[in-house]
């Protein structure tokens, strides 16, 4: 019958206390002992070198404590948000941050006598800045959208001002003065439309698509300086009328009053 070699539970005695003690024997299994703590003692050194790799993670603190959600919000908070120019700015050294990391980062390395699998934690690290790219694009997408709707709204209030019909001469002359002064205001509003296109050529870097709505938006606003030209020059001939209607009406009470003037030397 065969007997299966069992390790010790605790190291064996290699020799007797006593000298003089002839009868005894040895543990026979004292050799599985030595096997099994001189594969254990060799395991250990091996190990030792992990942890001083485990070191040189060190300098990817910044990457760890990243949160890309709390990193981009503060970009946008405070009394000076970031402008888009400067989003773009940032976005380029993420960039060069994912690719540093790529080249920083092996996929595996070896160490002592293991394989370590590194293209996790290294997808996570660029993970991080790629997120905050993707957001960051969103950022100035809103900002290009919030500026469209600031505008388009202040030349949507210039054209209710021109074509609101007055109500006499006196209306339509201010009428008129708000025209004269409009191509003053279109002039600043054209550089603020640059400013918000400019943006847009931003996006167009990054490839950022915009819904068919938000496309329309864009080239309306681009538009508004001509048709707000257009509105002017339809608007000064109804002006004109209205000029002509309010000095007939005039004409007409001024006789009216001549009239009642007259009959009252009359009847005097």
């Amino acid at each position: 019958m065969l007997k299966a070699p069992l390790r010790p539970t605790e190291e064996p005695k290699r020799k007797p206390e006593d000298p003089n003690n002839k009868k005894f024997l040895p543990d026979e299994n004292i050799w599985l002992w030595d096997a099994f703590y001189t594969i254990r003692t060799s395991l250990e050194k091996s190990i030792e070198p992990l942890y001083e790799y485990v070191k040189t993670f060190s300098k990817f603190e910044g990457e760890n404590k990243l949160s890309p959600d709390r990193f981009v919000k503060s970009l946008d908070e405070g009394d000076n948000p970031i402008t888009a120019e400067g989003l773009k700015n940032d976005i380029n050294e993420h960039r060069k941050e994912e690719e540093r990391l790529r080249d920083e980062i092996p996929e595996f390395v070896n160490v002592s006598i293991f394989q370590i699998n590194c293209k996790d934690i290294r997808n996570m690290y660029v993970g991080k800045h790629s997120q905050i790219i993707e957001k960051e694009v969103k950022l100035i997408a809103q900002k290009a959208k919030d500026m469209n709707y600031q505008l388009s709204t202040k030349f949507d209030e210039i054209n209710e001002r021109i074509r609101r019909p007055p109500k006499n001469i006196e209306d339509l002359t201010e009428t008129r003065k708000y025209i004269s002064e409009i191509p003053v205001t279109i002039a600043k509003l054209k550089d603020e439309i640059k400013q918000c296109m400019d943006i847009y050529g931003i996006l167009d870097e990054f490839n950022f698509e915009f819904s068919g709505g938000d496309l329309d938006q864009k080239w309306l606003l681009f538009g508004a300086p001509q048709k707000i030209i257009g509105v002017i020059e339809e608007q000064s001939k109804v002006l004109e009328k209205q000029r002509e209607a309010f000095v007939k009406a005039m004409e007409a009470e001024q006789e009216e009053f001549e009239e009642t003037l007259d009959n009252l030397g009359i009847t005097v």
